[in-house]
């Protein structure tokens, strides 16, 4: 999600990500995990505890803080990446 507009410094990357979602009809689920929203589910992709599940980047860093926690004022691009681990 490359930086709009509309992006107000006050919302946060899962605010965003919230609203891009809904406003290209994408489908995604989220729940709290520690108390922040966490999302485990986009597109019917999910999370499998320990095979597959949902990261993001910033600015193509991957931060450590919760993306509700990490206000997009100076950012400029927000990136989910589902990943799998193969391993037999």
């Amino acid at each position: 999600m490359h930086r709009d507009l509309y992006w107000h410094s006050n919302k946060s990357v899962y605010d965003i990500s919230k609203e891009f979602f809904n406003k290209n009809n994408i489908s995604f689920k989220a729940h709290d995990m520690n108390g922040y929203p966490y999302i485990y589910s986009i597109n019917d992709l999910n999370d499998i505890r320990g095979k597959a599940g949902w990261i993001y980047t910033v600015d193509c860093s991957q931060p450590i803080t919760p993306a509700s926690e990490i206000s997009v004022s100076d950012r400029s691009v927000v990136q989910w990446i589902y990943t799998e681990n193969k391993q037999s």
